[in-house]
């Protein structure tokens, strides 16, 4: 009986004090990407709104975006970014 009255108290001491979440992570290759943009063989594509409910919480409350982009170069020559490909964002007025 003491035994497991030992037992008890460490699992409960161990589920009151841990405050880790759990988190998926993102996998590029499985994002659906609904918008593209394609300009001199270049394709980009990106998402917004990657992250569950909790996550966006604390987006909105930090005030950062997580975005998921992907570029995919279809032109016969190597680009460089900030030389040939500088990707740039624009805040829209309202």
């Amino acid at each position: 009986m003491r035994i497991i009255k030992i037992i008890f108290l460490f699992v409960s001491i161990i589920s009151l004090t841990s405050c880790a979440s759990g988190y998926k992570m993102i996998k590029p290759k499985t994002i659906n990407y609904v918008s593209s943009n394609e300009n001199n063989g270049v394709k980009l594509e990106y998402k917004y709104d990657l992250l569950n409910k909790k996550y966006t919480n604390k987006e909105v409350k930090k005030g950062v975006k997580l975005v998921a982009v992907k570029l995919t170069n279809n032109s016969k020559q190597d680009l460089m970014f900030g030389g040939e490909i500088k990707l740039t964002y624009e805040i829209p007025m309202i």
